[in-house]
């Protein structure tokens, strides 16, 4: 592996955090974060299961809407061979239309700043499948192991910590890149009041979602909770990515990111995120080898509203992204013979509980290889609720995505209806959506349908 370079002016942001360090007062005992006293073992656990099924027939043809760049790379693919409809804008076989239920387990046990998680996830693909099918079944095991712990160092508490395993629906930083993923890694920091030093590595992702990015150490500074005015905080990180080569191109990859964030104890976030990649090339400098984030995330509860709103600006220059796009034309979450079609499990696992999550990922902007990508995100999740338990309902994840040399698109997707929740934790919803689950792609993401369908979802969250 090549060394880090000499970044020169994107170091100035890590200046920008340690003078800010100088003048952050911090609150040494409020901010330390002891760990646990001795103690026993607490020992819990939860149980979240799940069941969906939209009402659309196994045979239908749903027309599906997609961007040109998308559609024709996917008319052009060898994988529709194994599923026709794949190349004529159609909704394909997933588990949703079989009626799918999943069930994640999980044990935990905590003392003296040790915690251990370990548990199961399982999931039968569809009821099509018959009831003890193995074809369509998964078990999956989860684990997951943290200590906190400090030392006192001439007078100093300094709090150390270390964490290794499972991480579900991650995010680093504030999400220019890694968020809104599974993964699995490792993580070791050492802090003192609000200044923290963190490693994290993330194992190999393009054997997990085909972002063909290989293994990624980060390294980032941080200072937490600085004190502003009316109550308002800030929060500063500069840091050093490097990513395990896994293309031919004459491009590093290794970066540097900054990211800062202000926030408000009234349910108010505004974020921002830099993130710039060493180049070799004069021609591939500029604003071409950077990535950029700016959102706002807002929660609001009153009366009986419960609602939370995030817009977001992402542009990804052509040689931030260069080469993290997987070159393989074959299935991921389906099987690539023929005799086994239809599939809903490949040589990995779309989970049934990642359905829910937003469209955002970043490899839905490495797809355009080449090219500058701009998008705007406005995501809504409303619940209003109503007497005896009921609710009313309403999601909406548009997403404007603004490519070089391509036709701006929208991708418009809804989930609204109504919920009722006759005890805690059980929740009952019908809704009406265009969100379909997209098994074709080498990433877990979404098919936007043209036509929406009606959706039952039975979800039960319980803890002990």
């Amino acid at each position: 592996m090549s060394k880090f370079r000499r970044y020169g002016p994107a170091f100035m942001p890590a200046a920008a955090l340690a003078a800010a360090f100088l003048f952050y007062p911090g609150d040494g005992a409020a901010s330390e974060g002891t760990p646990a006293g001795p103690g026993s073992w607490k020992i819990g656990w939860t149980a979240e299961s799940g069941y969906l099924k939209q009402s659309y027939g196994e045979h239908s043809k749903i027309s599906v809407h997609l961007p040109d760049f998308v559609r024709n790379e996917t008319a052009w693919s060898d994988k529709t061979i194994l599923i026709p409809g794949l190349g004529g804008g159609f909704l394909t076989d997933n588990p949703l239309l079989h009626g799918a239920m999943y069930s994640n387990i999980r044990f935990t046990a905590e003392k003296d700043g040790i915690s251990i998680l370990t548990g199961l996830m399982v999931e039968h693909r569809g009821a099509s499948y018959g009831v003890y099918t193995m074809d369509c079944m998964t078990a999956i095991p989860e684990f997951h192991a943290r200590i906190d712990t400090f030392f006192d160092i001439a007078g100093r508490r300094i709090r150390f910590g270390i964490s290794a395993g499972n991480y579900n629906d991650f995010k680093l930083g504030e999400g220019l890149t890694v968020y809104n993923l599974d993964m699995q890694g490792g993580s070791v920091h050492a802090g003192w009041r609000g200044l923290e030093a963190r490693y994290t590595q993330i194992g190999d992702l393009s054997m997990g979602i085909g972002l063909a990015v290989g293994e990624m150490m980060d390294y980032t500074l941080s200072l937490s909770d600085i004190p502003l005015f009316r109550s308002i905080s800030m929060d500063l990180q500069a840091g050093l990515y490097k990513i395990g080569e896994t293309h031919s191109f004459n491009i590093p990859d290794e970066g540097s990111n900054f990211s800062a964030a202000l926030e408000h104890p009234r349910g108010m976030r505004a974020y921002s995120q830099l993130g710039v990649r060493s180049v070799t090339e004069s021609s591939q400098s500029g604003i071409q080898r950077c990535a950029h984030l700016a959102g706002v995330d807002y929660r609001l509860r009153k009366w009986n509203l419960d609602a939370r709103l995030v817009a977001e600006r992402r542009y990804y220059g052509r040689y931030f992204n260069l080469g993290y796009k997987s070159g393989t034309d074959e299935f991921f979450y389906r099987s690539n013979s023929i005799y086994d079609q239809p599939s809903t499990v490949g040589d990995y696992l779309y989970p049934l509980r990642n359905f829910n999550r937003p469209f955002s990922q970043w490899a839905v902007y490495a797809e355009y290889q080449g090219r500058d990508v701009q998008t705007m995100i406005l995501r809504t999740e409303a619940r209003y609720d109503l007497p005896r338990g009921f609710s009313l309902l309403c999601d909406l994840d548009l997403n404007r995505i603004e490519v070089s040399s391509e036709e701006d698109f929208l991708y418009s997707f809804y989930d609204a209806g109504a919920g009722w929740e006759p005890v805690g934790d059980i929740l009952l919803k019908i809704t009406h959506t265009n969100r379909g689950m997209n098994l074709d792609m080498h990433y877990p993401t979404l098919y936007q349908m043209k036509n929406g369908t009606w959706m039952i979802e039975l979800r039960a969250n319980l803890a002990f």
